[in-house]
């Protein structure tokens, strides 16, 4: 242990322990915004149809809902399983299955199957889903801290 002007340098498991709090925290609050901007994404054009009818016009693009997946997907394994590692709340995980599961039964089955409404509906109950997950997430996580258990979050 080496002291520098009365005070102690954190041990490298300490230091490794603040580094995967912060990325999971990134990578929830990433998550949280893919979902939410997600969202906005399938409400979006549907209201602005209703509101006006002469933009029928709206590009509807499949290519772009298989990126937006990813898009959703990469922070929330990241962060999900991160702190699943820390805190063994099997909730997180759940939710956030039940999230992808229905994302990804939108993009390759309702959108070409039963067409663009039934896509939206469903990638924005996954939407919400994976945003519960995140949240439980960061609750669980805080939870950790607070209570300064060791090896966790």
């Amino acid at each position: 242990m080496i002291v520098f002007c009365n005070t102690v340098a954190p041990s490298s498991a300490s230091l490794v322990r603040s580094m995967i709090k912060q990325v999971i925290g990134v990578a929830d609050y990433a998550g949280m915004t893919a979902a939410a901007l997600c969202l906005l994404h399938c409400l979006g054009p549907p209201l602005l149809m209703a509101a006006f009818p002469l933009m029928n016009w709206f590009p509807h693009d499949d290519g772009l809902h298989a990126w937006l997946l990813v898009l959703v997907a990469l922070p929330a394994l990241i962060a999900l399983v991160a702190g699943f590692r820390q805190h063994r709340r099997a909730l997180v995980l759940a939710l956030g299955a039940c999230g992808f599961a229905c994302c990804c039964a939108a993009v390759l089955v309702a959108g070409p199957r039963y067409g663009h409404g039934a896509e939206a509906i469903l990638t924005s109950i996954g939407g919400l889903f994976i945003f519960a997950a995140h949240l439980k997430n960061r609750s669980f996580c805080s939870g950790c801290t607070l209570a300064e258990q060791p090896g966790c979050c």
